[in-house]
């Protein structure tokens, strides 16, 4: 794949985030920022998967668990 089409695809992704964050309340954000970053670990997780095959132990999952950062539970009304 070109740069071009690459750099497209990261500048159609900036757009549908932002329209995203424009479609909900502003106090929502953080909520959203820290939906985004949950998925980035997971992808990361599943790419490592791939690339490296199911080597992980157990231990390791539970440290992974113990660093991920802690998300406040709120009411949404």
């Amino acid at each position: 794949m070109n740069k071009e089409r690459l750099a497209r695809w990261k500048k159609a992704g900036e757009y549908q985030k932002k329209a995203i964050y424009a479609l909900m309340p502003e106090w929502m954000e953080k909520h959203l920022d820290a939906i985004e970053r949950e998925m980035a670990l997971m992808i990361q997780d599943a790419a490592k998967e791939l690339v490296f095959g199911n080597k992980k132990s157990e231990k390791e999952n539970e440290v992974r668990q113990e660093d991920a950062p802690k998300v406040k539970k709120v009411d949404i009304r």
